[in-house]
């Protein structure tokens, strides 16, 4: 990968929480790890905030503890072996492929 390989970090988006998700962050992560991703966009309902303008501490322990199970989920895959990965992409990408087949059909369907 050209960003990689010149030193520039990047990332991709977005996630839910661990457990949560459409896509679920679980499968979204270990892609994170295997293409060397060092950001990601976190999805609006991470803390499930909304519109708040101020942000209670019940909220940001909210975002605190969402944050740490991420870094725990990160810490477990560094012992995946790298054909654990290459499941997990072909599994994502027959997910994503899912999710936008239903999308499709929905559009279809209020034509």
């Amino acid at each position: 990968m050209q960003i990689r390989d010149a030193g520039i970090p990047y990332g991709f988006g977005g996630i839910a929480r661990i457990g949560e998700g459409r896509v679920p962050a679980e499968r979204i992560i270990p892609e994170h790890v295997r293409l060397g991703s060092s950001c990601v966009i976190l999805s609006r309902s991470f803390c499930h905030i909304g519109n708040v303008t101020k942000v209670s501490s019940q909220q940001a322990q909210s975002f605190q503890e969402g944050v740490w199970r991420i870094r725990a989920y990160e810490q477990q895959l560094e012992t995946m072996p790298v054909e654990w990965f290459e499941q997990n992409r072909l599994r994502l990408v027959d997910e994503v492929q899912a999710i936008t087949s239903e999308i499709q059909q929905q559009k279809g369907m209020l034509s």
